[in-house]
């Protein structure tokens, strides 16, 4: 039978093991003090870092991109865009120039402000960090508009990025997204001169070109040190819900990194990365897809202000 001291000891004991745990369980929402606000305003270590910027960190970035698409060939593009954080639990961002600088012949203008394979026009967008901690969940919305050729309309890109800080040097990444496309097309309809006679020219058409479309990717990031991390990435997509059977693809690729420090975190990211979008295509009799690919890589600046 305990004593009254040892049972005052163990009451005391479960009280500290509840305490620590509800700490360490406890989500911390966007609304509360950050506990690791210190002269670092953001972490070296790209495992460590939140998914939105802190206060008044800009981070301009570039883009170099080589898309191999079958059966057209490759495409060359360079992005331009930048995001800022307005407040710890707030960024904004824009992509102001998605160009295509170049494209196989017969695939549209070689050179263009928009991309025929990747992003198709410039956009904005914003992030809202509502829960912060071991688990972070955010908000976000990005508006599109397309300026390649012979398309116009734009897309509406909801989503929710979530990261888990599984250690101080591996963090896991998932963010659904649904883009809505409104859009039409220009296509060229033959002119024939008469039935069954000899194309003697051609008129062109507008048709829709709405689609939805469904991406759910998943990134693990480990970093070997402080300023170099590796990672893999996969997940679903769903190019066209309307087809799913024959849009859906199973993405995989390998990223790395490398931070350039400075004395309030990182100054600089180079981070080079190789895909497959859609490596694996459940739904056609070809499962495999290893003939579509890209490779390039991000270089990302963070001004502190």
């Amino acid at each position: 039978m305990q004593t009254a001291p040892s049972r005052f000891a163990s009451t005391l004991a479960a009280s500290a093991v509840a305490a620590v745990l509800y700490i360490v369980a406890a989500p911390a929402y966007a609304d509360e003090p950050d506990p690791a606000s210190s002269a670092v305003r953001l972490p070296v270590a790209a495992a460590q870092r939140p998914i939105t910027p802190p206060s008044l960190v800009f981070n301009p970035s570039l883009t170099f991109a080589v898309r191999h698409q079958v059966p057209q060939g490759s495409f060359i593009d360079l992005d331009v865009g930048a995001s800022l954080g307005v407040t710890d639990n707030v960024s904004v961002r824009a992509l102001v120039l998605p160009l295509q600088l170049s494209a196989p012949i017969g695939a549209g203008r070689r050179f263009q402000y928009g991309q025929t394979q990747g992003i198709r026009g410039p956009s904005i967008g914003a992030t809202y960090r509502f829960v912060r901690g071991v688990i972070e969940i955010g908000a976000s919305l990005d508006l599109r508009i397309f300026t390649i050729e012979n398309l116009s309309g734009g897309a509406i890109i909801p989503s929710i990025p979530v990261r888990l800080h599984a250690s101080d040097v591996v963090a896991i990444d998932f963010e659904p997204s649904v883009n809505i496309t409104r859009a039409t097309t220009t296509v060229k309809q033959p002119v024939f001169a008469a039935i069954g006679s000899a194309v003697v020219g051609s008129i062109p058409e507008t048709v829709p070109a709405n689609a939805v479309r469904v991406q759910l990717p998943t990134s693990v990031l480990y970093n070997m040190s402080e300023p170099v991390h590796v990672g893999i990435n996969s997940g679903l997509t769903i190019f066209d819900v309307s087809d799913a059977k024959n849009s859906t693809g199973v993405p995989a690729g390998v990223f790395l990194g490398y931070a350039v420090a400075g004395s309030s975190g990182p100054i600089l990211d180079v981070d080079p990365f190789f895909e497959f979008p859609y490596l694996l295509l459940p739904g056609r009799t070809k499962v495999w897809n290893a003939e579509q690919y890209f490779v390039g890589v991000r270089v990302t600046g963070h001004l502190y202000w």
